[in-house]
């Protein structure tokens, strides 16, 4: 058991006594109110009264309530105290002492700031009248040194503090000079002050003055405050001092003890136990001394330490006849006691991976249990069930896990009975060691006796069995009768689950559809009992699961039917476990969700008690969450599902081998552990015992660990079980799979790629080659490849791309907004590991097409969902469902809690939206882009180019409208600048000749304006920067009706330094905005154009909310704009966003600060153009998505124009450029044109600024 450092502290001031009871603060308290109220504040009883408050009633939490209003009180008399009585006075000195006390403990017990200031200031005037303190002297020291020590004035604080030690009263035991030593020491740890410290130390040491018990306490806080700092002589002496104390017991030497094992400095150990206090212990407190520091060296990680220390402790008490002391309860909840045999065991088998002397352990354990509690004690026969598992998974040692197995039998028979389900159990590992010893006849002989004298509630236990049995004997009817029954006896859906799961292969003869389900038709209920149909179409579903999806689904809803039935009460775990299993064949993720939800609502809605199947469930959702690359909330829904594993389980189950082996699978895709792997052989190990070699499910863990011992190069284990693979008997739906798992080791184990191109070869000619996916492809893709085949690999690759797309498609559209933003590191990936292949015109021309796929895909999807939705009059609907809901809500089912994102009624209406009223089909027409598109958007003469990149190479993907795609890769260094002018020169030649340029930028790109670039170098070329080149349009001339302009916002800000006047800089005024805004207004308005114009307090974020759904074709904004490189956030300030950074907001009002999130919810149908007239509107955080900021919102929003600033602007300059631009557009002129036109008479600094992204 291992416990905290935090722990051992508490332990130790537990049993030091430092809890004391409460005193009659309430009495005093009373007296107080009473003599304000009759003799008022001035008489000399109410200032005894409030004077001796404090210091009478230190122990009591009861006065840490009124703190304020003592504090209060004592301000109010401090003249009154100096006037009457003088600073000489004992008043005078109760005075400090309770200012003293109160301010030190103001910040806890929540003294206004009011209040804590005048007692800091009359604290501190003591200054300038310590000289005239007289016998007060010490108390003006002790108030001085208090309150620079809560200013945090760490010169006059330790100078005080010194004073304070040099003037203590040297008096016999003087709890001044002890209260002294405290208040330096903890100065000096806090400072670092190491030098001063340990001269206090030794000063402490060597003082005859304070007494022991005070010395001991203040030497334990320097020890914890300070441990690590002070040098080892000082350690010694304080170890030294303590053993020759005669007062000291092994209490006083916990915080010592804790703090050595932590920092490994055993030579204290050696220096206890080798003195003559040491000798002095009695049995028990040497017993103590060794127990309790085993558990330190737990704690700290040193197991071998902690294992001898535990070993010292069980030979001294059984030396002394005292092992009574080796039997303590372990574990707060813990009912039964545990020897120290089985701790030691533990450490060896957990912590030193050491099975040998683990196993010899634990048999000393299971003697001890057995001489403690009975050889027919309920410990005995669980301590024998855990011996015969470990000789069962560390050595495979049959003979003795038979041994042990039938002893269990005779055990549990005479505790629980023959009918009892632990017999039943118990019956049934015996008898799985009898068949892997292929003793058929016998076990099955056992099963006969034990089912004709036995019929229970559990005898379907033993059923199964038989079953097995007979299956193995070759007995297929009477087997498949065998499980009818053992079905029918179950008393729980996972039972029947798992029975009808082994019977299934017997049905299906050679995947033989048509054999199974007339079988199975056989026993179709004929009553009118739902419970009967409800039970038989689920088997029937879980049986066509293992040849047919679609069709095990349409089962499970038929079997939906029945839930109807007023005895639905009786099937709320078979509920469950029904949508459980109908989650695994579900057609999408949608769907698959869906039943999950509907599964924990049942179990959330009925109360149900099996915490198993819940954990089961929560591991379901965690791999959905997973299979959504959501990967932060798989790993915690797992942990969740383990919790409650490890709180319920009593044995190990075949459905617990399934949960650890899936978080084995999500481990191992997220890092190499060794201890992943160590877990999937135990699992594996312990699979064999229980479902035998035969197994489906065993030969597919053992494929799979065959796969991670070749991916990860355990090359020696690799080739042993290659031999064993190579020359097993597998079932005939399993041989596909054998060629499979053997290409992947002779690529990645044995480096033999034409051998392992063969094996793949042959696992896809296979009828139903559906275990790899996508991966078998990119294997192949990465042989032919290297070995120049590069025919085969085009066909591969081809395979690998239309398997690729289909995987993504067919989830992408049925998954949240957040779900889909885990895709784009995968959508990276993939992009960029198809320009990596790229090595012929098919793989630079599938390289394209997946770029174009992948870039500003997220962005493109919720526009396209946003665009759709309102079309449909939907938007409204999911808007106000949303706002109804909190997002923080927490579920508690069964002492566990989970976030309400498991079932989010948000998530659900925007899934559920999306998937009943949106084609799919549409969606993919909006979002989805290619090469075909491309160039069917290109004219003649046109250049499309887009940019991708890591971390060393940039790929350049020139397009033409009749040329096939030319793949550039170009050097890249870290200098970004250097990047966009250096690298792109190499595509001078590629660009040649062309009338325009339309690029879409890589991620460094985004926010650098490469456009400059082009334009110097091909001066007479139009050059376009697009998001995707999806977004090529045939031109950009606008009809403007209508256009917003908002501009010089009020910021409310009090600040009057003089400084420049950026849009960013800080949020100060811009008076250039105004003039823009009126500029560009009366220029709109000369042109017929609606324009609504609001500046000064009018320029409100609400303003901007108000043409949410409005057909505006153009929107101008002028104002400071802002990013955080850190935060990532970025956003647009307008009126009142300087009182929101005061802390001056009104919640009931807008904060003046328009965000990404809040822009998002926006819309605006036919925003042509969007003109951010401010400092850093166009950056944010860079990915395959494009710039996360106000670009990608606004474009989510509907934008279909943007300018945007790249830098910090100057409000005169940008005023001018912005003039100049509308000037242009105003004239008829494209939204290009008017654009460049007015880049081309600005200044250098602006033109390197604004950059056109249409």
């Amino acid at each position: 058991m291992k416990i905290n450092k935090i722990l051992i502290l508490v332990i130790f001031f537990l049993n030091n006594n430092c809890i004391v009871q409460a005193q009659s603060f309430e009495k005093d308290w009373q007296w107080l109110k009473f003599t304000e109220k009759t003799t008022g504040t001035a008489s000399s009883v109410y200032e005894n009264a409030l004077l001796n408050i404090v210091p009478n009633n230190l122990q009591d939490s009861l006065m840490v309530s009124y703190y304020d209003s003592i504090a209060t009180r004592l301000t109010a008399i401090i003249p009154q105290i100096e006037k009457k009585y003088g600073i000489t006075s004992t008043q005078y000195f109760d005075l400090i002492d309770g200012c003293s006390i109160v301010l030190l403990e103001s910040a806890q017990n929540n003294v206004r700031k009011k209040s804590r200031k005048q007692l800091i200031r009359f604290l501190k005037s003591l200054e300038t009248n310590y000289q005239r303190a007289g016998e007060n002297k010490y108390i003006f020291i002790v108030g001085l040194s208090d309150v620079y020590r809560y200013l945090g004035n760490v010169d006059k604080a330790i100078y005080w503090a010194q004073k304070r030690y040099d003037y203590a009263p040297r008096h016999d035991n003087d709890i001044d000079l002890s209260g002294a030593y405290s208040v330096l020491s903890e100065l000096y740890v806090k400072y670092h002050k190491d030098a001063d410290l340990a001269i206090m130390c030794n000063n402490l040491i060597n003082d005859t003055i304070i007494s022991q018990k005070e010395k001991r306490t203040i030497i334990n806080n320097i020890l914890n405050a300070a441990y690590n700092v002070l040098p080892i002589s000082i350690k010694t002496d304080i170890v030294t001092y303590l053993l020759k104390s005669k007062e000291t017991k092994f209490l006083d030497l916990k915080i010592l003890c804790s703090l050595a094992s932590e920092k490994k400095d055993y030579y204290i150990f050696n220096m206890i136990e080798n003195s003559q206090w040491f000798l002095g212990l009695n049995i028990e407190d040497k017993f103590d001394y060794y127990d309790w520091n085993s558990t330190l060296f737990s704690v700290y990680n040193n197991h071998q330490w902690c294992i001898d220390y535990l070993l010292k402790a069980i030979y001294h008490a059984q030396a002394n006849n005292r092992d009574d002391l080796n039997w303590k309860y372990i574990g707060s909840k813990a009912t039964e006691k545990t020897h120290n045999w089985a701790l030691v065991a533990i450490h060896y088998e957990y912590y030193l991976s050491d099975k040998n002397n683990a196993i010899k352990y634990f048999q000393k354990n299971v003697a001890a249990i057995k001489d403690y509690y009975g050889e027919n004690s309920i410990q005995y026969y669980k301590e024998l069930k855990l011996l015969a598992n470990k000789y069962d998974l560390w050595y495979n040692d049959i003979e003795k896990v038979s041994q042990y197995d039938s002893i269990v039998v005779e055990v549990s028979k005479q505790i629980f009975g023959i009918e009892s389900e632990e017999y039943a159990n118990s019956l049934a590992s015996y008898v799985f060691c009898l068949r892997r010893k292929q003793q058929y006849d016998k076990a099955l002989s056992l099963c006969t006796n034990y089912l004709l004298i036995a019929n229970t509630a559990h005898s379907h236990i033993i059923y199964n069995q038989a079953a097995l049995c007979c299956k193995a004997l070759g007995m297929r009817e009477e087997a498949i009768n065998l499980y009818l029954i053992a079905i029918d006896k179950a008393n729980n859906t996972t039972s029947k689950s798992s029975y009808a799961d082994n019977m299934s292969p017997l049905l299906v003869d050679g995947n033989n559809v048509k054999v199974a389900l007339d079988f199975i038709e056989k026993f179709k209920p004929e009553s009118d009992n739902p419970i009967d149909h409800y039970t038989y179409l689920n088997i029937k579903a879980n049986i066509l699961a293992n040849i047919d999806h679609n069709k095990a689904y349409k089962t499970f809803c038929e079997a939906e039917q029945y839930e109807t039935s007023k005895n639905v009460q009786l099937l709320v775990n078979r509920q469950i476990t029904h949508y459980m299993d109908k989650a695994k064949v579900a057609p999408d993720l949608y769907l698959r969700l869906s039943s999950l939800q509907q599964a924990l609502k049942i179990f959330d809605n009925n109360n149900t008690s099996d915490s198993i199947m819940y954990a089961h469930l929560i591991a379901d959702i965690a791999d959905y969450y997973n299979s959504v690359m959501d990967y932060e909330q798989a790993a915690l829904l797992y942990k969740h599902a383990s919790d409650v594993y490890i709180r319920n389980s009593k044995d190990i189950s075949i459905d617990f081998l399934d949960f650890c082996d899936r978080v084995v699978t999500f481990g191992l895709s997220h890092g190499f552990d060794s201890q992943f792997i160590y877990t999937a052989e135990q699992s594996l190990a312990m699979r064999k015992q229980m479902q035998g070699e035969m197994n489906n499910i065993y030969i597919l863990r053992r494929f799979q660990l065959f796969d991670t011992y070749s991916r990860f190069e355990y090359n020696v284990k690799a080739d042993s079980l290659a031999e064993v693979i190579k020359s097993a008997k597998l079932p005939p739906e399993c041989e596909n799979a054998r060629d499979y798992y053997l290409g992947i080791y002779e690529q990645f184990s044995r480096k033999d790629l034409k051998k392992a191109a063969d094996y793949y070869e042959n696992y896809l000619a296979s009828p139903e080659p559906s275990i790899a996916g996508a991966r078998i492809y990119g294997n192949l893709m990465d042989i032919y490849k290297e070995l120049g085949e590069y025919g085969k690999f085009d066909n591969i690759e081809n395979k690998y791309i239309a398997t690729w797309y289909q995987d993504v498609e067919s989830q992408w559209y049925h998954i949240t907004d957040q779900e889909r933003r885990n895709y784009l590191q995968l959508l990276k990936g993939w992009q960029i590991s198809l320009a990596n292949y790229a090595c012929t015109q098919n793989s630079i021309e599938n390289a394209a097409n997946a770029s174009l796929f992948c870039k500003g895909r997220l962005t493109q999807t919720t526009k396209a969902i946003n665009e759709e939705l309102s079309r449909l009059g939907k938007n409204k609907y999911i808007t106000e469902s949303l706002e109804t809901h909190s997002p923080d809500t927490i579920i508690e089912v069964n002492d566990i809690q989970i976030s309400e994102h498991i079932i989010s009624r948000q998530d659900s209406i925007n899934r559920g939206i999306i998937y009943n009223d949106l084609s799919t089909k549409r969606l993919a027409n909006l979002v989805n882009s290619n090469v075909a598109q491309v160039k069917k958007n290109l004219l003649k003469g046109d250049v499309g180019i887009d940019f991708v990149n890591n971390d060393t190479t940039i790929y350049a993907y020139v397009i033409r409208k009749d040329n096939p795609v030319e793949l550039n890769r170009l050097s890249m260094t870290t200098d970004y600048k250097t990047l966009t002018q250096e690298s792109l020169k190499e595509l001078s030649s590629t660009i040649k000749g062309a009338k325009r340029i339309f690029f879409s930028p890589s991620e460094n790109m985004s926010v650098n304006p490469i456009e400059t670039f082009f334009r110097t170098k091909f001066p007479n070329v139009e050059v376009h920067r697009v998001l995707s080149l999806g977004n090529i349009h045939k031109g950009n001339s606008i009809g403007i009706k209508n256009a917003v302009a908002i501009g010089n916002p009020r910021f409310n800000d009090e600040l009057t330094t003089k400084i420049p006047q950026n849009r960013g800089n800080v949020w100060q005024p811009l008076p250039g905005t105004k003039i823009e805004i009126d500029s560009i207004s009366n220029m709109l308005k000369r042109k017929s154009i609606t324009i609504y114009s609001y500046t000064e307090k009018e320029a409100t974020e609400a303003v901007v909310k108000e043409f949410n759904r409005k057909n505006i074709d153009l929107i101008h904004i002028a104002t400071h704009g802002f990013f955080n490189s850190e935060s990532n956030e970025s956003g647009l300030l307008f009126t009142g966003a300087n009182r929101t950074l005061n802390g001056e907001h009104n919640e009931s009002t807008e904060d003046g600060i328009l965000t990404c999130d809040e822009i998002e919810g926006l819309q605006f149908p036919n925003l042509k153009l969007l003109v951010l007239s401010a400092c850093d509107t166009g950056l944010g955080k860079t990915n395959i998505d494009g710039v996360w900021g106000l670009q990608r919102a606004f474009r989510i929003a509907g934008a279909q124009n943007m300018i945007v600033s790249l830098k910090k602007v100057d409000d005169e300059l940008t005023q001018a450029f912005m003039i100049n631009f509308y000037k242009n557009l105003t004239s008829g002129k494209s939204i290009y044109d008017s654009f460049w036109g007015a880049m081309d008479n600005a200044d250098e600094d602006t033109r390197n600024s604004f950059i056109l992204i249409e």
